[in-house]
């Protein structure tokens, strides 16, 4: 046989085969389940329903089921390859299903269509449990291991630790199936609590429960019982809680049984009225912790014995505001008490004393102790007080208002008036009580003996020699009397002074000595002095013709010097300020404004005279400007909205726009653009200024 025919031969065989094999695919069942071969060859199989189509079962499977890995039919082993859709559609009556499979068929939702899969039980290898997980359609079973777990339980310290499964104990070591649920009890012994219990390193609450899915073990941690300490803070002191050397601070947490330790301690003037724990006193400072506890304390004002010694020559009282303080009274702590004595006749209060210091200027002191309170008084002494009356004059000295002699004796404090009067022509220089000057009807205070003197002068005069001035006259007055030159007058006089300057002449100044004084003015006299007034001749003033055209055509040129109007031909002093302006006729425009032939502004020009004037304007009319030429300048845009702009060869100097009527209506110096949106829309004219020239242009304003 040649090659070509063993290859087709050979393809013959194999068609052969293949068409056999597929001739050969059925469905079995094994147990409660429906088998497809899917595979001859490979002896593969796919678990399917029973029927094709709905309904998929005469009886649908129940109860736990398990699907091998391997099944074995007419003495030929198939591996499960598949789990075909609708194989458990219907089969409500599934509690489990167990798995071999390593890995997770891929199953479509059908295949358990109207089962509630959450709670079927899915038993799969251990070490795939995690896979099944995670796979779609398995993970919405309640999937577990096929393993077991060893339950490791501690014993519990002061209490006991139970595990059970649905209500038996499960003991330590006990292996337990995967996901299993196991409730957890932990009971204290007295005078302890459970802190918390753990599984593992997750912790879990008392008679709770929790599912096993490895190997754990289970502890409680159990303490003394701890009651919360409530310290209230108090007013007017401190109080401090300390448990051993640990202050214990508020709504901290004591183990049962603890002896706490209370110090209270009183601001300054305070001290301890009540400590109490749950409202019983604390004895002995300590409180043992058996409950919640509060602990709280209350301060009182410290009192004190007040002595009050009676006063010898005198008396001696003590007041709380109002009240009177008796001997021995016990006072609080801070209270300001006012303390005052009473001398009797003849006597004086020396010191108020409270303990060992003087009170105040006022009679207070404040009790931060038991005090005694005493006054110390004294007989007042009495000095001679000894005066004369004085040459030229008299001296007198008064208690109150009465005169006293000299030689007296006065008591001590006593508050006298010394006045002293000189006679004509002397003056009081000065009064002294021992060595110290005072002020004459002033008063001083009896400290010791002393001798009142006034000390008296006689003034002295001084001449006045008056200069007469040549065109005019100079008096001097004392008050209403004219004093002749050379008078004497007496230091201190007062004076007045006055000049008048004869027509044609004027006052420049007058002086006394060497001091210049106003006219009427006045002077004091304290040496001899002359009196002198300084006149001279008043200068013709000087004078200048004002000229200007008063009857132009085109305008009015209007000159004024303050509110005063000046006509052309007047004449005006030198020096004189005026302020020219003009104004233009319907039809005309300024062109130019000259003062003695120089340009000026034409809004408002000031010229101070010192010449004669002469004023000049040219009022050209509207219809000459319109001919001048403009070929240096230009103006845009044209109709213009609101900004006009002027493009020129020189600076500009100014920008004039007049109407229609020659009214000048805008104008703006030193630039290249004016802003005409306020005008009214029509025709205008603009006149731009250069320094060689004017040029005209006419505008439409929109």
């Amino acid at each position: 046989m040649n090659k070509l025919n063993k290859i087709v031969l050979a393809l013959f065989v194999g068609l052969f085969a293949s068409v056999t094999a597929v001739a050969q695919v059925t469905t079995f069942q094994e147990g409660n389940l429906y088998y497809k071969i899917t595979d001859t060859v490979n002896h593969k199989v796919s678990v399917v329903p029973e029927n094709a189509t709905s309904p998929y079962y005469t009886t649908s499977p129940s109860g736990d089921i398990v699907i091998p890995t391997t099944v074995a039919h007419n003495s030929v082993n198939y591996t499960v390859e598949s789990i075909a859709d609708h194989a458990f559609d219907g089969c409500t009556g599934i509690t489990s299903i167990k798995l071999s499979a390593a890995t997770p068929y891929v199953v479509n939702a059908n295949v358990f269509e109207g089962l509630t899969l959450s709670g079927i039980k899915l038993i799969v290898p251990q070490a795939a449990k995690a896979a099944y997980k995670a796979a779609a359609v398995w993970s919405d079973f309640k999937v577990v291991g096929d393993g077991q777990h060893v339950i490791t339980i501690t014993p519990a310290v002061n209490g006991t630790l139970t595990v059970t499964n649905a209500g038996v104990n499960v003991p330590t070591g006990t292996p337990v199936d995967d996901e299993t649920v196991l409730t957890v009890n932990a009971t204290a012994n007295p005078d302890y609590q459970v802190d918390s219990i753990k599984v593992g390193n997750v912790k879990v609450a008392n008679n709770g429960t929790f599912t096993v899915t490895e190997a754990v073990t289970v502890e409680a941690f159990i303490s003394k019982v701890k009651y919360a300490i409530t310290i209230t803070a108090p007013t007017n002191g401190t109080l401090v809680v300390l448990n051993g050397t640990d202050t214990v601070h508020d709504n901290d947490m004591i183990e049962h049984g603890t002896v706490l330790t209370v110090n209270a301690t009183g601001d300054e003037g305070y001290e301890v009225d009540e400590l109490k724990a749950n409202g019983n006193d604390i004895v002995g400072g300590n409180v043992n912790v058996t409950a919640a506890t509060t602990i709280t304390a209350t301060f009182k004002k410290k009192t004190y014995a007040i002595t009050i010694t009676p006063a010898t020559n005198g008396t001696l009282v003590v007041l709380n505001g109002t009240d009177t303080v008796h001997n021995s009274d016990m006072i609080e702590h801070g209270t300001i008490l006012t303390a005052t004595a009473t001398a009797n006749a003849g006597y004086r209060v020396d010191s108020i004393k409270a303990g060992t210091k003087k009170v105040a200027a006022d009679g207070t002191f404040t009790v931060t102790e038991a005090v005694t309170v005493e006054a110390v008084i004294s007989p007042i002494p009495t000095y001679a007080i000894t005066f004369a009356n004085p040459a030229n004059g008299t001296l007198e000295v008064k208690n109150g208002i009465a005169p006293i002699t000299s030689g007296d004796q006065i008591a001590e404090g006593t508050v006298l008036t010394v006045s002293a009067t000189a006679d004509q022509g002397y003056r009081i220089d000065s009064i002294k009580v021992g060595n110290v000057k005072i002020a004459n009807n002033s008063t001083f205070t009896v400290t010791e003996a002393v001798t009142v003197e006034a000390f008296i002068s006689q003034i002295p005069s001084f001449v006045i020699t008056i200069n007469q001035p040549a065109n005019g006259t100079l008096e001097v007055k004392e008050g209403s009397n004219v004093i002749a030159t050379g008078s004497p007058i007496l230091e201190g006089t007062t004076l007045a002074v006055s000049a008048t300057a004869n027509t044609g002449y004027r006052l420049d100044s007058i002086k006394v000595g060497n001091v210049k004084v106003a006219n009427n003015g006045t002077f004091t006299v304290t040496e001899a002095v002359t009196v002198e007034a300084f006149i001279s001749h008043i200068p013709a003033v000087t004078k200048f013709k004002v000229s200007y055209d008063a009857n132009m055509e085109g305008g009015v040129i209007k000159v004024v010097s303050g509110s005063d109007v000046i006509a052309s031909g007047d004449s005006v002093a030198q020096g004189t300020i005026i302020n020219i302006s003009v104004s233009t006729n319907p039809g005309y425009t300024v062109k130019s404004l000259k003062v003695n032939g120089v340009d000026v502004s034409t809004n408002g020009y000031s010229h101070t005279v010192n010449a004669d004037v002469l004023i000049e304007a040219e009022f050209p009319s509207m219809t000459d400007i319109e001919n001048v030429s403009a070929t240096a300048t230009k103006v845009y845009p044209n109709p213009v909205v609101d900004i006009l702009n002027v493009e020129a060869q020189e600076d500009v100097i100014y920008i004039r726009v007049y109407n229609m009527y020659g009214v000048e209506v805008a104008r703006i110096a030193n630039a290249n653009a004016i802003d005409l949106a306020s005008l009214a829309a029509g025709n205008y004219l603009v006149r731009v200024q250069t320094a060689t020239g004017v040029s005209t242009h006419r505008i439409v304003k929109k």
